[in-house]
């Protein structure tokens, strides 16, 4: 493939603060929740209805030092990054499931929580996305299922 990308960008709140993890190589990470809106049509009460759908952010390095100093559950943010998706099995039963989450590249906050107003966009930073280095994908891929979200 020559030519393609994946980007996604995202507007909205932080459900709760900040998870935060290191993984075995030393690289900080961040892990949020980010809450948007869409609506739906509902044809059995003939009209649209304001759905929430719930964005699974990590971010790697220096925007998850930035997102640890910056960024508190309420927060107004927007996230642009990279869409990754992963496979791997519940620790519980086994089985085998899926998720998507959003690696970010860049985080720029836009109100602040405990102050429910504009602030400068003090948190931005904007970089290709670091994905962390490790010796082999499947190390990558069990250290990524043991990040909370």
């Amino acid at each position: 493939m020559s030519k393609s990308f994946c980007k996604a960008q995202i507007l909205g709140v932080t459900g709760a603060d900040p998870i935060l993890a290191t993984l075995s190589n030393g690289t900080a990470t961040a892990s949020i929740n980010i809450a948007t809106s869409v609506d739906i049509f509902d044809p059995s009460v003939s009209r649209y209805i304001e759905r929430t759908i719930w964005h699974h952010v990590v971010a790697f390095g220096p925007r998850a030092a930035d997102i640890r100093n910056n960024v508190t559950k309420g927060c107004r943010v927007y996230i642009e990054g990279v869409l990754y998706p992963e496979v791997y099995q519940d620790r519980d039963n086994g089985k085998t499931l899926s998720r998507t989450r959003l690696v970010a590249s860049s985080v720029i906050l836009l109100q602040d929580s405990q102050r429910h107003a504009q602030v400068a966009p003090h948190l931005s930073i904007t970089q290709p996305p670091i994905l962390p280095q490790t010796d082999a994908a499947q190390s990558l891929d069990s250290e990524w299922d043991s990040l909370p979200l």
